[in-house]
């Protein structure tokens, strides 16, 4: 029993990861995941079509290289907040930004 639920548990994370995956691949939206302290681990292809940059070379600009100045200028105080909510042992805000 234990096994057949870990397989069911597996397939459903595959089938899950494999909707995101085509969300992400198919999206007009460029959509990315940051470390804490603002690096890009990963970047969607949407990111070539809207800013004409592959995932690659996306990956490796700064914030101000990416956003516009209010937007990087807001994601910075975001990852302040994000660094004092964490050393409080609090949980972590999310940010959504242009």
């Amino acid at each position: 029993a234990d096994i057949a639920a870990r397989e069911a548990l597996a397939e459903s994370l595959r089938r899950s990861e494999s909707l995101y995956r085509f969300i992400a691949d198919n999206a007009r939206d460029v959509m990315w995941t940051m470390t804490l302290d603002g690096r890009i681990v990963s970047i969607d292809p949407a990111v070539q079509v809207v800013r004409g940059f592959t995932p690659d070379e996306a990956m490796r600009q700064s914030l101000d290289e990416m956003m516009v100045p209010e937007s990087a200028a807001q994601a910075r105080v975001y990852f302040g907040r994000l660094r004092a909510e964490r050393a409080a042992g609090r949980p972590l805000p999310e940010f959504r930004g242009d």
